[in-house]
């Protein structure tokens, strides 16, 4: 049997090996390991990013030392994939094979036949998930995943949920009404740690240079979602996060309470407001100002 990995290449902790987050994560990685060869997967298959493609690679060879029947293939999607990246090259070299699946000349489009290669030759997934990047490669997999129907390590997805509760998100939106008049958000957001600093790489467009502008990003947005409407049609706010504290600044039309509990849903507040590190500011400057009144 054959299983394959998906995961994130970056995380909070950056280089900091020794970071408790880093270990909790690789624990539960050697736990789906070893749930994998429980189940009789002798083939692992890694898709050659750094991250979890990496630090699982590294796991199975590690587990090949007691399990000489495993067999490790790692799957670049095109030559010379991450050929700078010393740790992605070592395990290269330790492979049992080195498989270059992607035929198209667009990097973009190898990556995805890589991905759908690694689905499509296994019996297992683990993935290392989060449903904050929903647009990573990771996600793509985890969907092409479900599709195919394939069997998962419930024990690292799991996981991998509760890893959520340690991110926040900070940025900027919009409130406004929909078809059956209820409240929506309208976002524009990026997961950070409890002092603000973006997860993943991220282009801001604020004056300050660490959020995002209302105007600017409502440019950015699909007419769809605009509806030909200006950025300052609807009532407004943004979340900032400094110091492990996070201060919502609002249009004050947008404070009730069951709003408010809503922007803490949508930013991924709750574990600081349990702990008093929420604060909410009204602003009825013209910052905030929108001329939709029937809305609210």
């Amino acid at each position: 049997m054959t299983c394959c990995f998906t995961g994130h290449r970056h995380f909070l902790w950056g280089d900091d090996t020794e970071s408790p987050h880093r270990k909790d994560l690789l624990a539960g990685l050697e736990n789906a390991v070893d749930w994998a060869l429980v189940e009789g997967v002798a083939h692992f298959i890694c898709g050659n990013a750094v991250g979890v493609d990496t630090w699982a690679a590294e796991m199975v060879l590690q587990k090949k030392k007691a399990h000489p029947e495993i067999f490790l293939e790692i799957a670049p999607p095109f030559a010379g994939h991450n050929a700078d990246e010393p740790a992605c090259q070592l395990v290269q070299r330790q492979a049992d094979l080195v498989h270059v699946v992607g035929k198209s000349k667009y990097r973009k489009a190898a990556f995805s036949e890589r991905n759908r290669y690694m689905v499509d030759h296994s019996d297992f997934l683990i993935a290392a998930y989060m449903e904050s990047h929903p647009r990573s490669g990771t996600a793509k997999q985890w969907n092409t995943q479900k599709s195919k129907r394939l069997s998962l390590s419930k024990y690292l997805f799991e996981f991998c949920m509760l890893w959520e509760a340690i991110f926040m998100e900070k940025g900027i939106f919009w409130a406004r009404r929909d078809a059956d008049g209820k409240i929506e958000l309208l976002t524009v957001k990026t997961p950070c740690d409890e002092n603000g600093s973006a997860l993943c790489p991220v282009c801001y467009t604020s004056k300050s240079g660490d959020n995002f502008n209302h105007k600017a990003q409502w440019k950015k947005l699909d007419r769809s979602v605009t509806k030909g409407r200006a950025y300052n049609a609807y009532p407004r706010g943004r979340v900032e996060i400094k110091n492990g504290k996070v201060t919502v600044y609002a249009n004050p039309v947008l404070l009730r309470e069951d709003i408010r509990l809503f922007i803490i849903q949508t930013f991924r507040l709750a574990q600081a407001a349990a702990q008093g590190k929420v604060r909410f500011c009204a602003d009825g400057s013209a910052h905030y100002r929108f001329f939709r009144e029937e809305e609210f």
